[in-house]
């Protein structure tokens, strides 16, 4: 065959893991990440940015044309057939009032011998260009999957989050005024209670802003409309 045959680089992996016990996770947890939130919003929010997000159809057109120029680079491997089939009308030149019909028929077949290994290496060739484009589909398919959650992230929970601990300082600072108003504890700490708490009431406003910002992020990545996002933002619950 023309040149030589592939060899994959060697790597030079250690012998076993860096911890004492490799990660449980498996393929399939791995592909499916966002589950361990338990959020059904996320997981609505993922189905719809793979079926509808530019970037992963483009990538899985790439895929799909990849395979059909595999399957007819495998073809020049296969003989081929061809078949003609023909007629004609003609006077007949001996009698006027009569005409002459011809049929004809033919059939061919070729196969063309890869002497020299010039098809096979083109398959090897459309073969490689098939597993990079199916792992360059995959790192846009991670990609927007992170960016999916993050803008997830940004919309709901850090808002939420936010609003727990404003419920939370608020009681803390409940606390701390009866405390003070019974002389079992000092003026400052209702001073540092109050100050949280208006630390944090400060941020709800800067956080609200960033959840308009992250649905506009989300319409792109799920390839819609701004308007048609749908995001519920949970309450805070404090136990």
């Amino acid at each position: 065959m023309v040149g030589p045959d592939f060899r994959p680089p060697a790597n030079d992996l250690p012998a076993a893991w860096a911890e004492s016990r490799p990660p449980r996770s498996s393929d399939k947890d791995l592909r499916s990440w966002w589950n361990i939130f338990g959020d059904p919003q996320l997981n609505r929010l993922v189905s719809t940015s793979l079926n509808n997000n530019p970037d992963m159809k483009a990538a899985l057109l790439r895929i799909r044309e990849a395979r059909e120029r595999l399957r007819v680079s495998q073809a020049s491997l296969l003989p081929s057939a061809d078949a003609s089939a023909g007629w004609s009308l003609s006077p007949d030149r001996g009698f006027r009032s009569s005409t002459s019909q011809d049929f004809t028929l033919g059939a061919s077949t070729s196969w063309e011998l890869d002497l020299f290994g010039g098809n096979r290496r083109s398959i090897e060739a459309y073969r490689a260009s098939l597993m990079s484009t199916e792992a360059s589909a995959g790192a846009v398919r991670t990609a927007l999957l992170a960016d999916v959650a993050t803008a997830w992230i940004t919309a709901c929970e850090q808002l939420r989050i936010a609003r727990e601990q404003l419920e939370i300082q608020r009681n803390t600072l409940t606390i701390a005024e009866k405390r003070y108003k019974s002389e079992f504890a000092p003026r400052l700490d209702v001073e540092q209670a109050t100050s949280t708490v208006a630390s944090t009431e400060s941020r709800i406003p800067a956080l609200e802003a960033q959840v308009a910002s992250a649905k506009n992020q989300l319409s792109v990545l799920l390839g819609t409309y701004n308007s048609r996002v749908e995001l519920t933002l949970p309450k805070a619950s404090v136990f």
